[in-house]
């Protein structure tokens, strides 16, 4: 939320001279950014065009349709690919209980584990993580550029709340009621976005793989006014209702390419409502050192290190948001990852960009067979008018008359049709052939689709082919995930830390059982170790993220905590001889496993359960004084 300070500058009419020195700043770095993105926008519509296989109908195809014949077409093997590609790893990522898992680094990190990753999913399942991660893994094998964004909001809504109140007059008591709108928070958390490569402009001086070190990183978006209204009540920007309409010759001035020009279109067609609806928003983030930055020549500030400010300048011309960062990782809130992330390519070639060429051959060789088996069919024929009427002949009826005036004469030596030999016939198996040398090229082959490979195989082949293909794409998915999911998992934890509320936490982890001492103690020394001093959060070394391309390594840590936990339950001086508590080594086993927290299982916790409803429970009125069941001093007296 926007200081006081900082939204009143921004709500006035005219820019402050900070304003427009960042507004300058920031222009001047998105053009340099432009000038790489954009030119990267022509490849990856033809990389599009090439997954979705489009293609445009000419006036042959055009013929054919009216015949109801095949028309052109492109075989869709680049979207097989990609989206097997997709599939293989959304799966791996998606395989766990959680969005992410957290590797602890001490024993007081080990009792916030599951907090964590379970705040962490809960706000991945508010953003509809799948959705996002799905987009993430199609652009980066479409584009070699997929681009996730993350930010931290507190939601709130206004609910009606009526309350009692017990007024009196002459003497006598009554109740009426009041009804005012109440502001409650309904969420408090990390919002995670998919972002468009068009909408992307990175520091194009430092490789896609080192984004975070580069100097600023931008995405720019249309938004409409009504929304920018309901984040300036929200205080996030300020000053919306000075945003001037956009210029047709400001948006051309910075570089941008046509294909974005989705809603910034020339004014003279649409009205004046449209046009002055949608705002091109660019929401930059830049790394600024204040004692260098002057503003009239006085300094930003006495900071002489790089400090993070969020800047948001509308329609080129006004900023609507200018403020420090202050997120304690340190990082741009930006996650990349790329099909092939090689340094001395700056965005390079993705599975799409791999396979078109492939593809475009594969389509010529099936197409012009196409084309030949429809000329054959045509019936080219030599014929002689005087005999056969060539409208008869043309209109293909199953009887065609001769003319009145023929003599009987040998018809075969009348009509002729020519003899043509198909020299396509080869190219449905060289067809074939590039189909099987994609599979090697790619390694997105057979095994990875789940298709059955020709000839006989034996197990451990087949084992090994599986692997193998497995291998390939798991390296992939292992590239993704350090260099986009990784470092965002880890920032999503370092947000909540540092941002969340204790009610916000109590209701993503659940409140104890009050009644429970134990629970309640546990709970309270999980918030505290959940929200550590800000020193210790920017470290960033109390969790690191685990990578889950590869179930397996999951599996054999499971496996071998069991063999140790049955020889510590067969063997009872193993336990005190390596210092190993069995039940934290069962528990641990069941984790790994994907069993989730065993505590709901607790004969203890259930025990304890029954006997405080038993001590709730009212005791029944004894109307014979002491005497009382099992007391040995009752009666016998009297």
């Amino acid at each position: 939320m926007l200081a006081e300070d900082v939204k009143e500058a921004l709500m006035r009419e005219e820019e402050s001279d900070l304003h427009k020195a960042l507004r300058k700043l920031v222009m001047d770095q998105h053009s340099r950014s432009a000038s790489t993105m954009c030119g990267y926008h022509g490849q990856w519509d033809k990389h599009s065009d090439t997954v979705a296989g489009s293609v445009t109908a000419d006036k042959v195809d055009q013929q054919a349709a009216k015949r109801k014949e095949p028309q052109k077409m492109v075989v869709p093997t680049a979207r097989a690919q990609v989206h097997t590609l997709v599939s293989f790893l959304f799966l791996y990522f998606q395989q766990n209980q959680y969005a992410f898992e957290y590797s602890p680094q001490d024993a007081q990190d080990y009792k916030i584990r599951e907090v964590v990753e379970k705040l962490v999913d809960r706000d991945c399942r508010k953003s509809k993580w799948p959705l996002v991660l799905y987009q993430f893994l199609l652009d980066a094998a479409r584009f070699n550029l997929g681009v996730i964004e993350h930010t931290w909001v507190t939601e709130k809504s206004w609910f009606p709340q009526t309350t009692m109140n017990e007024s009196s007059f002459m003497g006598a008591s009554y109740t009426s009621t009041t009804e005012e709108m109440v502001e409650t928070t309904t969420f408090q958390g990390n919002r995670i976005y998919s972002v468009s490569p068009y909408r992307f402009f990175p520091d194009p001086s430092v490789p896609l793989t080192r984004m975070q070190d580069g100097e600023f990183v931008g995405i720019e978006e249309e938004m409409s006014k009504t929304s920018l209204k309901k984040l300036q009540a929200e205080g996030v920007v300020a000053g919306v209702e000075h945003i001037r309409d956009f210029q047709t010759e400001s948006w051309g001035a910075h570089g941008r390419s046509g294909k974005r020009n989705r809603y910034i279109k020339q004014p003279t067609t649409r009205n004046t409502d449209a046009q002055s609806d949608m705002v091109a928003v660019l929401r930059q983030q830049v790394k600024i050192i204040p004692k260098d930055f002057l503003v009239d020549g006085e300094p930003l500030g006495t900071e002489d290190y790089p400090v993070t400010w969020i800047v948001w300048v509308a329609n080129d011309h006004r900023v609507i948001r200018a403020e420090p960062a202050n997120y304690l990782h340190g990082e741009f809130t930006v996650s990349v990852g790329q099909f092939d992330s090689d340094i001395h390519e700056f965005v390079g070639q993705g599975l799409a960009g791999i396979v078109d060429k492939l593809q475009e051959t594969i389509s010529w060789f099936i197409n012009s067979h196409i084309l030949s088996v429809r000329r054959n069919l045509d019936h080219q024929l030599l014929f002689d008018p005087k005999y056969i009427d060539p409208a008869k002949l043309q209109s293909r009826a199953p009887m065609i008359p001769l003319r009145k005036s023929v003599e009987r004469q040998r018809i075969s030596d009348k009509v002729f049709q020519l003899q043509t030999t198909d020299v396509t016939g080869a190219h449905m198996a060289n067809a074939q052939q590039l189909i099987e040398l994609m599979f090697l090229v790619t390694g997105v082959n057979e095994n990875a689709t789940g298709s059955v490979g020709k000839g006989r195989r034996s197990a451990t082949e087949r084992g090994a082919a599986n692997q193998g293909a497995g291998g390939r794409l798991r390296t992939i998915g292992a590239c993704i995930f350090a260099q986009g999911l990784a470092p965002l998992s880890g920032a999503l934890n370092i947000n909540l830390r540092q941002g969340l509320e204790r009610a916000s936490f109590d209701r993503g982890v659940g409140a104890p059982d009050p009644t429970d001492p134990e629970a309640m103690a546990l709970h309270e020394e999980q918030w505290a170790l959940f929200k550590a001093d800000p020193a210790h959060l920017a470290a960033g070394a109390d969790f690191f993220v685990l990578d889950s391309t590869d179930p397996n390594q999951k599996m054999y840590m499971a496996q071998a905590l069991s063999d140790l936990f049955k020889v510590v339950m067969t063997t009872p001086d193993a336990a005190a001889a390596f210092d190993i508590d069995a039940s934290s080594v069962f528990k641990e086993i069941m984790q790994l496993r994907g069993s989730g927290d065993l505590n709901r299982h607790s004969l203890r916790a259930r025990l304890k359960r029954q006997q405080t409803q038993q001590q709730l429970q009212p005791q029944p009125v004894n109307t014979l004084g002491n005497e009382q069941p099992g007391n040995p001093n009752a009666g016998g007296q009297g």
